[in-house]
């Protein structure tokens, strides 16, 4: 989604329709500046749910052109508090409440939310650079993962040490494959190679494991002779 709005956004060229005066044309001048905020909108949400800055001066001048659109002051107010400045975040939530009050309005709920988890520093807000996500060669849980918390601490534990092979036993369905994948996906940022998930259940002879090993890492296993 990012790189598509900033490829349409790169096609504007400035006022639309520049001198052609008459209702029809106003009227479609005023449509698609909007298209246009609204793509920017859309470029620095995208930009924010991939752990990236968004051009904070641009979305700080769109805030004095539109000082009561509150999607625009959320994002402004995120993009900051990701920054460190948290005071600025809040003063900007403050700007537009102010502007509201004088209309005899008050901010829609989304944007008190985000003040409110703002003041509680809510780790919600923060998102995983792409770094620490593309570690991660593991498949998706089928459902969420909860519980076992003591025994996901265990195994992180173990390999953040100097241990270096760990091994879950029990009965079969216990859960060992969530927790040691629930471990990994926690350390990813631990192994700047990352994590991987190689199944074996299915393999039945053991001459089989090593190859396996090597074709999920993309790796030419190396033969030796005995």
């Amino acid at each position: 989604a990012l790189a598509t709005l900033e490829e349409a956004l790169a096609l504007w060229r400035g006022a639309p329709l520049a001198g052609l005066e008459d209702r029809l044309h106003v009227a479609e001048r005023g449509r698609l500046e909007e298209l246009r905020v609204e793509a920017l909108e859309d470029r620095a949400e995208s930009a924010l749910a991939l752990g990236r800055p968004p051009e904070l001066p641009e979305l700080e001048q769109l805030v004095s052109e539109h000082p009561l659109r509150e999607r625009l002051r959320g994002l402004v107010m995120l993009a900051l508090y990701r920054a460190g400045r948290q005071a600025e975040a809040l003063d900007a939530y403050a700007g537009i409440r102010h502007a509201l009050d004088e209309l005899g309005l008050e901010p829609g709920s989304e944007l008190r939310a985000l003040q409110g988890a703002i003041l509680r520093q809510d780790a919600a807000l923060e998102v995983e650079p792409e770094s620490v996500r593309d570690r991660r060669h593991l498949p998706a849980p089928a459902t969420p993962f909860v519980g076992r918390r003591g025994e996901v601490d265990g195994v992180k534990a173990l390999l953040r040490g100097d241990t270096r092979l760990v091994t879950l036993t029990g009965s079969g369905g216990a859960g060992k494959t969530r927790v040691a994948l629930r471990a990994a996906h926690e350390l990813a940022e631990t192994f700047a190679d990352g994590v991987w998930f190689v199944g074996l259940a299915a393999l039945v002879d053991p001459a089989l494991v090593r190859p396996a090993i090597a074709q999920t890492l993309g790796l030419a296993e190396e033969t030796h002779d005995e």
